[in-house]
């Protein structure tokens, strides 16, 4: 480097010696200076999957080398365990630091997107005996195509169902990103039907009149 100054500044891929030139009053001093390049750390790998669904306890974070350090700006990271409940909804940067005896780091990112947990809305259903309830649930937070689970065994997103007594049903969906939805229930509540109950048939005369019950 001829650079002429005080200060110098340089990027270097390959060790190198510096040799400083000073002149001061008619005399010249020369010193040098070997500056050495370390190795460059290697690269990083990880194995993590790319989405998880919010409502996901906690997920194993693993790359190579191994002895990195995990960090999250939203606090979803303890040691090497992700959490995505945690975690924002949409995309989520996990950072990886390696370093060495030497004092060089490296690092670098990894972005884990994470879905909404489905809801499920189901409002009671009121009905008489022997007529048919239809249960519709309204389904938000979700990405269709949707996978129906009621506990009748049926798979239909409609519930038909003519029961002869007040019943529960459970509903639980998954969505096309494989997230579930808590389980939700709903009470068709059935009402029996009015009873009446006569006498045997009886006369009477033209112009009487008589109580029926």
């Amino acid at each position: 480097d001829t650079t002429d100054g005080d200060v110098v500044f340089a990027t270097l891929i390959d060790s190198i010696t510096y040799t400083v030139i000073t002149q001061a009053f008619g005399r010249t001093d020369t010193a040098k200076i070997y500056i050495e390049v370390l190795p460059e750390l290697d690269n990083i790998a990880f194995s993590i999957a790319a989405d998880y669904c919010s409502n996901t306890d906690s997920v194993i974070l693993n790359a190579l080398p191994l002895g990195g350090v995990f960090t999250n700006a939203n606090s979803a990271v303890s040691s090497n365990i992700f959490y995505p409940n945690l975690a924002i909804i949409g995309s989520n940067v996990i950072s990886y630091t390696i370093s060495n005896t030497l004092g060089c780091l490296k690092t670098e990112n990894i972005s884990i997107f994470i879905h909404p947990q489905p809801i499920i809305y189901l409002e009671d259903t009121l009905i008489c005996d022997a007529d048919t309830a239809r249960v519709l649930p309204i389904v938000t937070n979700a990405t269709p195509p949707y996978l129906f689970n009621w506990s009748d065994g049926t798979s239909n997103p409609l519930l038909i169902v003519s029961p002869n007594q007040t019943t529960s049903y459970t509903l639980l969906i998954t969505d096309s990103n494989e997230c579930s939805s808590l389980l939700s229930s709903v009470d068709v509540i059935v009402h029996p039907l009015p009873q009446i109950d006569l006498t045997s048939n009886f006369g009477i005369c033209f112009g009487d009149t008589t109580l029926l019950q």
